[in-house]
């Protein structure tokens, strides 16, 4: 007797709970004890079925895709020690009327003396010298916060913290949905900055060219089939930008005492900096490995596990036309439709005579691992899983009859 997959699929994916699921201790033997029995192993195999299909499915987001619809963009701390002096109150006035819900800052105030939780450790590990204090520190990573910059209130302008004009055309790009902002912070030398800049330029209208984006990516607003990676150059000494350079410079060790050569900065989701590559380091190689990790599929869909670290932005990421999980009984079709297909022939796959796929790209450039597994490879999973769920029911139901 044939199963009818998107029957099954729709129950499965109502709302219930296993404390609704009948157990064998719960079955009193019946005329019709056998079929109820089977309820429990049979319900349970299509929820693990169902679990591990939507897992296989979520994975063929990409990264870039991903992170800019499900990921918030972790807040940075600033902090005002002061004695309420009425510079320090004005001041944090001001940061409090401008961050407002979209930008991601908490803003704290607290007296020099205080003594309580990690901001009592970092007090007390970076003792101020004056009041009043601020102090800018990055979202937490690991157990700790860095520092981007402390000092005396003097010339601190919190609108420049904020916000400002590279900033908001990153803002731009990524609610566009590109697949990742490439920023060039030149360092002056303009031999080196411009061997860097076209280097990356080509490179990219290379990828651009190669690469193809799954058709998961359309369910988020993504409506180019390959990806588009848009540059931007900074120049190291622009001060509109000093706030952003600094927050660039200190994202990782070492990197402030880079002076005379430019470093590329690939940032995607909400505002994450994957990392950077400097001077030598921007060559085909890694800039091929930070384009594959962008429009790869999402391995991991814990935020903390993958690379990167946010800048402050002033964006409604949340306002944005996004599908998220909005369009959950059209997915559900769509893996219906699959797992039909998987009772039938595996579709042949398509052959694009202009286009080639992220692994043959990376061919070009050589790298310790794909991003991206092979469709075959993804049918091969669902398959096993479809498999073994059946299996377990039909070996369950001789069980009983023997019983």
């Amino acid at each position: 007797m044939g199963i009818n997959l998107k029957s099954i699929f729709r129950v499965v994916t109502r709302s219930c709970h296993i404390s609704d699921i009948p157990t064998a201790t719960d079955v009193t033997p019946s005329a019709s004890g056998s079929q109820t029995m089977l309820i429990a192993p049979v319900l349970a195999s299509l929820i693990l079925l169902s679990t591990a299909l939507s897992t296989t499915l979520a994975c063929e987001t990409p990264v870039f895709v991903y992170a800019l619809n499900l990921w918030p963009a972790d807040p940075y701390e600033v902090v005002l020690v002061h004695r309420s002096e009425p510079a320090a109150l004005t001041l944090l006035q001001e940061f409090q009327s401008l961050s407002g819900d979209n930008v991601n800052v908490v803003i704290r105030d607290i007296p020099p003396d205080y003594t309580e939780g990690t901001l009592g450790e970092w007090l007390e590990a970076s003792p101020v010298t004056t009041t009043p204090w601020l102090a800018v520190r990055y979202p937490v990573r690991g157990d700790s916060r860095r520092t981007v910059w402390s000092g005396p209130i003097g010339n601190v302008k919190p609108q420049c913290w904020l916000d400002s004009p590279v900033r908001q055309q990153i803002v731009r790009y990524l609610l566009d949905r590109r697949a990742g902002v490439w920023l060039i912070l030149n360092s002056g030398e303009r031999s080196r900055d411009n061997a860097a800049a076209n280097l990356l330029a080509n490179e990219l209208d290379r990828l651009e060219r190669v690469f193809n984006l799954p058709e998961a990516a359309s369910a988020y607003g993504v409506t180019q089939e390959s990806p588009v990676f848009p540059r931007i150059s900074l120049n190291r000494n622009d001060p509109a930008e000093n706030e952003l350079i600094a927050m660039l410079l200190r994202s990782e060790p070492d990197l402030s005492a880079i002076t005379d050569q430019p470093i590329v900065f690939p940032i995607y989701g909400r505002g994450l900096v994957l990392y950077a590559l400097a001077g030598a380091g921007i060559n085909v190689a890694n800039i091929t490995a930070a384009a594959q990790f962008l429009v790869g599929e999402c391995a991991c869909e814990v935020k903390s596990d993958n690379p990167g670290l946010e800048l402050i932005l002033n964006a409604a990421w949340d306002d944005q036309p996004a599908g998220s999980f909005a369009d959950f009984e059209s997915r559900v079709n769509t893996a219906y439709v699959q797992l039909e297909d998987i009772r039938g022939i595996i579709p042949s796959a398509q052959i694009n005579t202009t286009n080639t796929t992220i692994s043959e790209a990376a061919a070009a450039a050589p790298l310790q691992e794909p991003a991206t597994r092979s469709g075959l490879a993804r049918w091969l999973q669902i398959g096993v899983v479809v498999l073994l769920a059946f299996g377990a029911i039909i070996w369950l139901s001789g069980i009983t009859r023997r019983k």
